[in-house]
């Protein structure tokens, strides 16, 4: 269920921005922080898999084209989620400094 949530937040973070960008950052480093303090077994397959499938679409280019310090926030949030998901961001925080 954990897994679910997990997947369904951030699925509404990539595709239906609310205007509460920071709080669904927070809620999903938490959730997977919930998991791992429970020490269960949470498989985070299916959301590394969407994170990876924005990354070069939605992710990269906001991060890339960053023109001002709330893109710049939010670009530095995502690629941070993306590490805590166990996604490789490398390639994208190459290209910022």
């Amino acid at each position: 269920m954990l897994e679910q949530l997990i997947a369904r937040s951030l699925w509404q973070l990539l595709h239906d921005a609310n205007g509460s960008f920071n709080a669904d950052i927070q809620l999903l480093e938490r959730l997977i922080d919930v998991g791992d303090q429970l020490n269960i077994d949470v498989s985070l397959q299916r959301s590394q898999e969407l994170y990876f499938s924005c990354l070069q679409s939605q992710i990269a280019p906001v991060c890339i084209t960053s023109l001002d310090n709330e893109a710049d926030n939010h670009c530095l949030q995502l690629l941070k989620l993306g590490k805590k998901l166990a996604v490789d961001v490398s390639m994208i925080s190459s290209q910022l400094g």
